[in-house]
């Protein structure tokens, strides 16, 4: 398959270029997104890298780019072939050599289930039918609806959730384990981590974990664990006016649930690279 878009990037040192192509060792239609790069002006491209590899059932095609109007980020569109989903659209950070690291999230509903539903899925809550929250008793319309866990699975995956997955019924997810990480209650994001690597490091097989935070949620915690190391006070961060929160304590809660987000996934993105 031709490249299907090339673009500047690095202030023009190199070009970027993608494309949708077959799995190594499959035929037949193109299955993944992949991204190639070249330093020498086009003459020479690296090897594809995937950026994009939902399972069987899923078939991208045609990928373009189009960057930002302050030149920071790009977004790619991707048309689904196979007609049972609907297109992808993927924001990434123009950040060179790692540029497929996507920043922004766009949710099909404001609420936990049926956001969650679609990621899972690939469809629309009123598609698919989690429609409220799962402790409220709404589900799926069909156990049987696609869900990438399932397709990966069958794929050759080791898939697991660590922490809850908040869609109904839960029966519909072949997972090979359900791990409980922190809770409302109780923040522990270092044990969180643990329990992440001890499931990806048992076995060299491919796996795709799923890792669930308590945070952000309430009720809200300063600190836990002696973390974050230097929790925000009173008067120290100005209010989140442009996001519609008004309230300096609420303001302060949230800042600290971000320091306290950050280190966990320092933590967790530390020992994968280790």
């Amino acid at each position: 398959m031709p490249f299907t878009a090339i673009i500047p990037v690095e202030d023009g040192n190199a070009l970027l270029g993608v494309s949708n192509i077959r799995r190594v060792g499959e035929w037949g239609r193109s299955n993944v997104a992949s991204q190639s790069r070249s330093e020498d002006g086009g003459l020479t491209w690296s090897h594809w890298r995937v950026i994009l590899d939902i399972g069987t059932e899923f078939f991208p095609c045609e990928p373009e780019l189009i960057r930002s109007p302050n030149g920071k980020q790009l977004l790619m569109i991707i048309r689904e072939n196979n007609r049972a989903f609907n297109s992808w659209l993927l924001v990434s950070n123009n950040i060179g050599k790692e540029g497929v690291i996507f920043e922004k999230a766009y949710v099909t509903q404001a609420g936990c289930s049926p956001s969650r539903a679609s990621i899972f899925t690939g469809s629309f809550p009123h598609e698919n039918g989690q429609i409220g929250l799962a402790t409220h008793g709404f589900r799926l319309y069909e156990k049987n609806t696609f869900n990438f866990f399932n397709a990966l699975k069958e794929s050759g995956y080791r898939t697991a959730i660590l922490g809850k997955i908040h869609v109904n019924p839960e029966s519909a997810f072949n997972l090979d384990a359900r791990l409980e990480g922190d809770s409302f209650g109780k923040r522990n994001v270092q044990k969180v981590a643990t329990i992440a690597m001890n499931f990806i490091t048992e076995s060299s097989q491919p796996f795709f974990l799923m890792v669930n935070y308590a945070d952000a949620h309430r009720p809200f915690i300063k600190q836990d664990e002696g973390l974050p190391h230097d929790p925000y006070n009173d008067g120290d961060v100005d209010v989140l006016l442009n996001i519609g929160i008004s309230d300096e304590i609420m303001t302060k809660e949230i800042n600290n649930i971000i320091k306290y987000m950050n280190k966990s996934l320092n933590d967790l993105l530390g020992l994968l690279e280790n």
